[in-house]
């Protein structure tokens, strides 16, 4: 209903025409776009508390307060709205400049209200989640007649395809708890694909199935959720928060025992990942005595820590509750001990990196090349650089898909988009509109190209010192290849909805148009995410190399 950033909605299209006001353009057509959706906000603002009253009082009940803030925003939105043509009609600048600036707040207010009450209506149902009641009324409205026989196809297809996409984005996390969370939404994408076999007709043959999807579902995602929201705390170190809160959960009777026994077995990889990194690491030489002296006691903390995890297995086994309890105050005493060692490590390498000028004796960080004092250049160790990006990092934070930085329509995506409403209405013809769709396939091999080239950078050895090498495959290689997997899941989605766009000349029909456009940009969204994080390792792929030709351990010729 409302647009976002980077889009051709009418909403972002008003926002420029309020910044190219203040430049001096005529603006009859933002005018036009204004009144458009105020008409929106003035149906929205009858329709919704209507909607929401058809659904009867329990939902009334449940969504009172998502309900409240939509239509408190809406009429905010028509405010604005009001105030932006006011400004623009009378050629008043200073109150254009005024609603351009009010949008930053109006805009994101009106989305997240928009968001809530859309998540409050959807979950709401005789199931526990959105897609089991979204598709229970789809099912209805099939029966009813009011939808097409194929959306229930489409509708399991959809859901289905997130799911991969998620456990794609849930493979690169270092948290305890991966290993159920991937099953259980592996089994969910299975689900939906089975249901899209059934007859949305015959609740019968659907419904246990359905039913069944819902409850694992439901689970998985109460456990992620648990996961997202103990990282935090009571330790520094995010996976045995983790583990913490999924033993809690556990006593508190909302995880089984089961899943409980696989997230304490990701925990023990993990610890073992650590223990051996860390026995890695100290077999190198350390000057620092302080270094020396705190790796006995490293090793007696990582001993006690590990018992504790095999105590509470033990507790499990024989479902003894005041063991199980005494065994979370272990886990945190002695994970509390590892930080604490970390933080000697840290100083202890604080100081054994300090580079002495030969000149002047003026102690320097490692990354200088020039003393901070006289400007004599510096004596390099070989080791150095190595040591300093590998060495005791005690079980660090998860790592995950950097999504930070949004995806923005390019040129060529709006050209295609923009062929798709075009064929729709008769303004291009077909083959215009498969040389765009023919286009955007050719387009796409450009993606796997890509991906062939930053994957030939990340693999070759040649560029590593040995020790370098260690460290990149072992921590680094496993990360990017789910990445890679994650690029060329992206890129099949992508062309996936290329075919569907293209399998519109055969079967005219509006939704197909629609299917396609939405993924395709879900398969870019996806390219994107991955591409971001492809670009994070090869910035960390560059430092490492120039840190290694600086030192003079690699050549940086050919």
């Amino acid at each position: 209903m409302f647009g976002s950033s980077d889009s051709d909605h009418p909403i972002d299209q008003i926002r420029a025409g309020l910044m190219s006001a203040i430049g001096g353009d005529p603006q009859a057509d933002t005018i036009r776009l204004i009144d458009e959706q105020k008409s929106v906000v003035e149906r929205e603002l009858v329709q919704v508390p209507e909607r929401a009253e058809a659904r009867g009082a329990e939902f009334m009940e449940k969504a009172k307060e998502a309900l409240e803030e939509v239509v408190a925003a809406l009429k905010n939105f028509g405010q604005w709205l009001d105030s932006a043509k006011e400004g623009l009609t009378n050629e008043d600048m200073s109150a254009v400049v005024s609603a351009y600036e009010g949008s930053h707040d109006i805009i994101p207010e009106l989305s997240a209200a928009v968001e809530k009450y859309g998540a409050a209506y959807a979950a709401f149902g005789p199931y526990h989640t959105i897609p089991a009641n979204g598709l229970s009324r789809l099912a209805e409205g099939i029966v009813s007649g009011d939808v097409q026989a194929p959306a229930w196809k489409e509708m399991t297809d959809y859901y289905s395809s997130g799911l991969v996409q998620k456990v794609i984005a849930i493979k690169v996390l270092t948290l305890p708890g991966k290993s159920s969370l991937v099953e259980g939404y592996e089994a969910c994408s299975a689900g939906m694909t089975q249901l899209g076999a059934l007859d949305p007709t015959a609740p019968e043959e659907y419904g246990p199935v359905l039913q069944a999807l819902d409850a694992r579902l439901h689970a998985t995602e109460a456990l992620e959720r648990l996961m997202s929201q103990s990282v935090e705390s009571p330790t520094a170190i995010p996976s045995t928060n983790v583990l913490l809160a999924c033993i809690r959960a556990y006593q508190d009777k909302d995880l089984a025992k089961g899943t409980l026994e696989s997230i304490v077995d990701d925990y023990g990889e993990i610890m073992d990942s650590f223990s051996e990194t860390f026995e890695q690491n100290v077999s190198k030489p350390i000057d620092s005595v302080l270094a020396q002296e705190e790796i006995p006691r490293t090793l007696d903390i990582v001993d006690s820590h590990y018992a504790a995890v095999e105590e509470v297995i033990a507790a499990l086994e024989s479902d003894n509750e005041a063991a199980l309890t005494e065994c979370v105050q272990k886990l945190t005493d002695t994970a509390q001990k590892l930080d604490d060692t970390r933080n000697v490590y840290a100083t202890a390498l604080q100081h054994e990196q300090q580079v002495l000028c030969p000149s002047c004796s003026r102690a320097n960080p490692p990354e200088n090349r020039l003393c901070e004092a006289c400007g004599e250049t510096l004596p390099r160790s070989a080791e150095a650089s190595a040591q300093a990006s590998s060495t005791f990092s005690v079980m660090a934070s998860q790592q995950v898909l950097e999504e930070n930085q949004p995806m923005v329509m390019t040129e060529n995506v709006a050209r295609l988009f923009q062929a798709c409403d075009d064929v729709a209405v008769g303004n291009i013809t077909d083959e215009a509109f498969l040389k765009e769709v023919r286009n955007a396939k050719v387009g796409v091999k450009d993606f796997t190209a890509e991906l062939d080239d930053v994957a030939e950078s990340f693999m070759d050895k040649s560029s590593f010192t040995d020790e370098q090498w260690e460290v990149w495959e072992s921590q680094h290689l496993p990360h990017i290849e789910d990445v890679a997997q994650g690029y060329l899941h992206g890129i099949a989605e992508t062309n996936e909805g290329l075919d569907v766009m293209e399998s519109y000349l055969e079967n005219r029909n509006d939704k197909t148009l629609v299917n396609g456009i939405r993924q395709v940009w879900e398969g870019l969204g996806v390219i994107h995410r991955s591409t971001l994080s492809m670009q994070t390792y090869s910035k960390l792929l560059d430092d490492v190399l120039s840190e290694a030709a600086a030192d003079g351990l690699i050549s940086t010729e050919g």
